[in-house]
């Protein structure tokens, strides 16, 4: 009896270890790409590898160049389950989570939804975050009521979306007037609408229960709420909310037309407008391929946040920068240079890790002299910023009337406006804004209403001199303020008055020029001494132009400011920094 027991436990050990054992070597591969089925095997493609499987019976089913839940145990295939069914139209909308397509609306994505890019007859594994607003793939693999594949092929998106902002304050819209100039369609729900040339419609939310877009005749401009500028390409308008938010899709070509006069003056040499095309079209690549405003299904928007677009009409010397560029590029390594660009230079130029607090440099972006030849210094000192900024030496953009500029602000002003620009900044990045507590340690928080300023001073700064944080001691708090931009929008206000090298005065703007100056203290003023316009990484929009007046054309242009870098024909680059 002993023994049988013996045996009989021994026996469902051993069934129970095999079992285990069995169901521990089983693992399911989803959303596989079923490349080929023959002589009792299997192979398919699933999370960048590609496998060679033995197959466990016979499939009755042997398509292949779908995709499939594959189930393996012990090296061998004994269950597949494949997805046929599809869904094709143009992603509109990306988010963590859910798609919108075109004319299906928003899609749930399952969680291990595969992409995979097509070239040819050749297959590959792609990352489901490589999918960009505005593609069109084969086709959206479904299962489920749930997106878990897509096939794309390997081409760029030809198209840009721009969501328009314009003067408003915020995104959405609660009217919005569109005229075309030629004959043009509204499209809602598979409804066609014409409209005549010329004639103005007015849209409201009431109007549009999810999406609205707008194509017109050959020749076609759009003016929106009454501006002037033309705008080419289609017009989408959806409804968020109870709000309208308006896309303008058009070639990619077509956009830099309205971007370069917006970004850089007509009447600049043709070579500077070139470079300044080139810098223009590798940026709108890379934001094609990223996702910042994927939420509103656009890649970019019209204001500084991007690039200006819209602002400034056409003109003969600006399309032909365009056009004498059409394609190029500038590339580093294999990958698209960061085009960083700005207005004028106060001598030196600066990183991204200054500038933005970035995680890395790149080689091509440095902290250097801008003179004919480039030099490196050491200006993160005070005195030794102040310095330079009282120098006379001969730089790249010397004679630019921003090149030096200064401004009082009156304790007054700073009362009137300081606290509630600090709570904007504090709103718009919490971490910028840092107040001490009672253990000297500062942390991110909302100031105290201000009660008396008894000191603001500038206690970091870049090797550039650019300024990184700010300290302002209050009479019951002490606050900083980190990041020039930051910086700048706390102590500038439209009221100040500037006065620049040559000795005219400019007023008018919502934050300091830039973050290069030097901070003193007169009676109850802060005077404040700087110099340049704008961020100070990239290209220097006055001094390209000084480039090119001593006979410098686009490339070397170009070469000076991203040293290392190439300019080469767009289809042959690869759309990542």
């Amino acid at each position: 009896m002993f023994l049988l027991m013996a045996v009989c436990m021994a026996g469902m050990y051993w069934f129970h270890w095999y079992k285990n054992k069995g169901m521990a070597a089983e693992k399911t591969y989803p959303n596989a790409y079923i490349e080929s089925v023959s002589g009792g095997s299997i192979r398919a493609l699933q999370g960048g590898n590609t496998y060679q499987w033995k197959l466990a019976g016979k499939i009755e089913d042997k398509d292949t160049k779908v995709l499939a839940d594959v189930v393996v145990r012990n090296e061998k295939v004994v269950k597949i389950t494949k997805k046929p069914e599809k869904i094709v139209g143009k992603l509109l909308t990306w988010e963590e989570g859910a798609v919108t397509i075109q004319n299906y609306g928003k899609v749930s994505v399952s969680t291990g939804a595969a992409l995979y890019v097509t070239q040819g007859d050749c297959v590959s594994q792609g990352k489901w975050s490589d999918l960009a607003v505005g593609m069109e793939p084969d086709g959206w693999v479904v299962a489920g009521e749930e997106i878990c594949g897509a096939f794309v092929k390997k081409q760029a998106v030809s198209n840009i979306r721009v969501l328009l902002k314009g003067t408003q304050k915020e995104y959405g819209r609660s009217r919005i007037a569109v005229q075309g100039t030629k004959l043009y369609y509204t499209v809602q729900d598979g409804r066609i609408e014409p409209h005549k040339a010329g004639s103005k419609i007015f849209v409201e939310p009431a109007q549009v229960k999810k999406r609205l877009v707008l194509y017109g005749e050959g020749g076609n401009e759009w003016k929106i709420d009454g501006g002037s500028y033309g705008y080419q390409g289609t017009m989408e308008i959806t409804n968020r909310n109870q709000k309208l938010y308006l896309v303008n899709e058009l070639p990619l070509q077509n956009y830099l037309y309205g971007v370069v006069p917006g970004e850089m003056s007509a009447s600049s040499s043709l070579e500077a407008l070139k470079a300044q095309a080139v810098c223009a079209r590798s940026y709108s690549l890379q934001q094609m391929a990223g996702k910042r405003m994927a939420e509103y299904g656009a890649h970019v928007d019209d204001t500084v946040a991007f690039q200006v677009y819209g602002t400034q009409p056409r003109s003969a010397a600006t399309d032909r920068a365009v056009n004498e560029t059409k394609d190029q590029v500038l590339m580093y390594k294999g990958k698209l240079a960061a085009t960083y660009f700005y207005s004028t230079s106060c001598g030196v130029s600066s990183t991204m890790k200054e500038v933005w607090n970035a995680a890395k440099d790149v080689s091509y972006l440095s902290g250097e002299i801008q003179g004919e030849k480039k030099t490196t210094t050491d200006l993160s000192g005070e005195k030794a910023f102040a310095a330079f900024l009282k120098e006379g030496t001969e730089l790249v953009d010397s004679h630019s009337p921003w090149y030096r500029w200064k401004t009082r602000i009156s304790g007054k002003e700073l009362m009137d406006t300081l606290y509630e620009k600090l709570c904007d900044r504090y709103e718009q990045e919490p971490s910028n804004v840092q107040i001490r507590n009672k253990e000297g340690k500062f942390f991110s928080g909302r100031p105290e209403t201000l009660q008396e300023i008894q000191s603001i001073s500038v206690i970091q700064r870049g090797r550039s001199g650019v300024v990184k944080c700010l300290e302002i001691v209050d009479k019951d708090q002490v606050i900083r303020v980190f990041s020039q931009y930051s910086v700048r929008a706390v102590l500038g206000n439209t009221s100040l008055q500037y006065e620049r090298k040559d000795g005219s005065l400019a007023k008018g703007l919502t934050i300091l020029p830039s973050g290069f100056f030097i901070l003193e203290k007169e009676n109850d003023s802060y005077v404040l001494t700087g110099g340049g316009y704008g961020h100070g990484v990239g290209m220097s929009q006055y001094g390209a132009n000084c480039l090119a007046a001593k006979g410098k054309n686009a490339s070397e242009i170009l070469s000076y400011y991203f040293p290392g870098t190439q300019v080469v024909k767009e289809q042959n680059s690869d759309r990542q920094q």
